[in-house]
C-alpha cells in the first residue's frame, strides 16, 4: 500500500507539473504575439538618417577623393607635332647632386645638380642660395677667396657666377658639345683649369677669361673619356690630372711641359707640395694609393687592403 502511495503521488505530481507547463505555454504564445505591433516597421532611426543625408559629412563618404594637383588638363595628346610647345607646370625635388665644394673658410658648400646650384650654410645647412640653370651642373668649385664659384655643365658650358649675389659673371665657353669635368682654381686665383669629356685641360686666365694653354696625355681618346681628377701644388707650379686610361701626368705649368707619368686614376699633392698621392683600382682587390717623392718621383709607400671603390683622395 505504501508503495502505491508512492507510485500515486509521483503521478500526481507530474500531472501537476504537465499542467503548469502548459498553462505557462499557453499564456506566453499571447503575450508575444500582442506585444510586437504591426507599426514596429516605422523605426525612428530611419527619420534620422535621411534628416543627415544633406549634411557634408555624409557626402565624403560616398564620393571618390581625386588627387592631383591644380594644374588644367592636357587638351591634347603629346606628339612629335607638339613637343615644343610643352611647359614646365612644377618642379619636385631638386635634382640629382652631381659634385659639391667647401668654400676656402669652410662656412659655406656649394652642391651642383641637375635643377642648378644650391649654396647652403655649411654648420646649420639650411639653404641660403640658389642659382637655377639651363643645364645640369658637373662640377663647381670655389676661388681662394670664395668671391666666385667656377661651374662646369653637361653640355660643355664653363661659367663663373658671383657667390653673394648668385649672379652669372663670367661664361669662358659655352656649350662646347662635351661634357664639363672637373674644375680648380691655381692658388693664387689667376688661373681656372677646367676638365672635359674630351679628355683635355684647359687653362682660363680668370682677367679676360681668355683660353691660355691645353694639355693632353699622349693617348687616342674618345669623347667618353672624362678627365675628373685635377690637383695643383702649393706653389702653382706642377699640375697633376688623370684619365680614362689609368693614367696620371705631372706637367709644368708655365710651359705646357709634361713632367712624368704614373698609373692611377685619383691624384691629389700634400700640402707641402713635396709628395703626390696616387689612387689606383676600381674593385676592391686591387685598390691601392701610392705615395711619390716628387724631387726625384721615388715612390715612397703603397697603401692598399682597402675594401671599397675609391671616390677621391684628399690632402
Amino acid at each position: 500500500m505504501r508503495y502505491l502511495s508512492c507510485i500515486f503521488i509521483l503521478v500526481a505530481s507530474l500531472s501537476l507539473y504537465g499542467c503548469l507547463t502548459i498553462s505557462q505555454v499557453a499564456i506566453i504564445t499571447p503575450t508575444t504575439t500582442i506585444d510586437v505591433p504591426e507599426t514596429s516597421t516605422s523605426i525612428p532611426t530611419i527619420q534620422v538618417t535621411s534628416t543627415n543625408t544633406s549634411t557634408p559629412t555624409v557626402i565624403p563618404t560616398s564620393t571618390p577623393l581625386v588627387y592631383s594637383t591644380p594644374f588644367p588638363l592636357p587638351s591634347q595628346v603629346i606628339s612629335t607635332e607638339n613637343i615644343q610647345d610643352l611647359q614646365e607646370l612644377a618642379v619636385f625635388g631638386k635634382g640629382k647632386v652631381n659634385n659639391f665644394s667647401y668654400s676656402p673658410d669652410g662656412k659655406l658648400l656649394a652642391v651642383a645638380t641637375m635643377r642648378g646650384i644650391y649654396i647652403y650654410d655649411a654648420f646649420t645647412f639650411a639653404e641660403k642660395k640658389y642659382m637655377p640653370t639651363d643645364d645640369s651642373v658637373n662640377s663647381v668649385a670655389f676661388s681662394p677667396d670664395g668671391a666666385i664659384l667656377a661651374v662646369t655643365f653637361a653640355r660643355g658650358s664653363v661659367q663663373l657666377w658671383d657667390v653673394s649675389s648668385g649672379v652669372l659673371v663670367d661664361t669662358l665657353e659655352q656649350n662646347a658639345g662635351r661634357a664639363g669635368g672637373g674644375v680648380l682654381f691655381s692658388p693664387d686665383g689667376s688661373f681656372l683649369f677646367s676638365g672635359s669629356g674630351d679628355a683635355v685641360i684647359r687653362m682660363w686666365q680668370i682677367s679676360d677669361g681668355k683660353l691660355i694653354r691645353t694639355f693632353r696625355g699622349g693617348h687616342e681618346y674618345y669623347n667618353y673619356e672624362m678627365t675628373n681628377g685635377m690637383s695643383i701644388s702649393p706653389d702653382g707650379s706642377l699640375l697633376a690630372t688623370t684619365d680614362g686610361y689609368e693614367k696620371v701626368w705631372i706637367w709644368r705649368i708655365a710651359t705646357g711641359e709634361l713632367v712624368y707619368s704614373l698609373e692611377g686614376n685619383r691624384v691629389v699633392f700634400s700640402p707641402d707640395g713635396k709628395t703626390l698621392a696616387v689612387g689606383k683600382g676600381y674593385y676592391s682587390d686591387d685598390l691601392v694609393v701610392t705615395l711619390w717623392r716628387i724631387s726625384d718621383w721615388t715612390l715612397i709607400n703603397s697603401l692598399s687592403g682597402h675594401r671599397s671603390v675609391f671616390l677621391n683622395i684628399r690632402e
